[in-house]
C-alpha cells in the first residue's frame, strides 16, 4: 500500500472518532477522559490527512492551477481542522474563569458546529466547482 492511502485510512479513522466521540461525550452523563482522548486521537488522525502528502488539501490550496474559489475551499477545509483544536483545548480545560470568561463543560461543542458547517459546506461544494471546471476525475 502507498502513503496516500495511509493518509486517506486516517482521515476517514478520524472522522469517525471524532463523531462517535462527540456522540458518546452528549450521551453520557459523566464525561469521562477517555471520550476526550477519542476525540483528540480523532483530530490528529484527520490532521495527517488534511495536511500531510501529495494530496492533501493544505497542497491543493497553493496549486496555482486550480481556480481561486476551489484554493479558497481547501483553505475553509484546514481552516476547520484548526478550529477542532479549539475544540480538544475546550474538552480538557476544567470548568471556571479564564481571561474574564466562564467557561463550562459544554463550550467546545460551539467550535465543533462551526466546523461541522464548513465541513458540510465544502463537501458539497468542491465537488460541484470541480464538476462545473471539469477538473472531476
Amino acid at each position: 500500500m502507498t502513503m496516500n492511502k495511509y493518509l486517506t485510512y486516517c482521515g476517514y479513522a478520524g472522522s469517525l472518532l471524532i463523531l462517535a466521540s462527540a456522540f458518546l461525550y452528549v450521551v453520557i452523563i459523566r464525561h469521562p477522559i477517555w471520550i476526550a482522548v477519542m476525540f483528540t486521537i480523532g483530530v490528529l488522525l484527520l490532521t495527517l490527512h488534511r495536511f500531510v502528502g501529495p494530496d492533501s488539501d493544505l497542497n491543493r490550496s497553493n496549486d496555482k492551477s486550480k481556480s481561486l474559489t476551489l484554493r479558497r475551499l481547501y483553505r475553509q477545509r484546514v481552516f476547520g481542522v484548526c478550529i477542532l483544536y479549539l475544540c480538544v483545548l475546550l474538552l480538557f480545560i476544567h470548568p471556571g474563569f479564564y481571561f474574564g470568561y466562564y467557561i463550562v463543560n459544554s463550550m467546545w461543542f460551539l467550535p465543533f458546529i462551526i466546523f461541522t458547517v464548513v465541513e458540510l459546506y465544502t463537501a458539497f461544494r468542491i465537488p460541484s466547482v470541480e464538476k462545473k471546471e471539469g477538473n472531476l476525475k
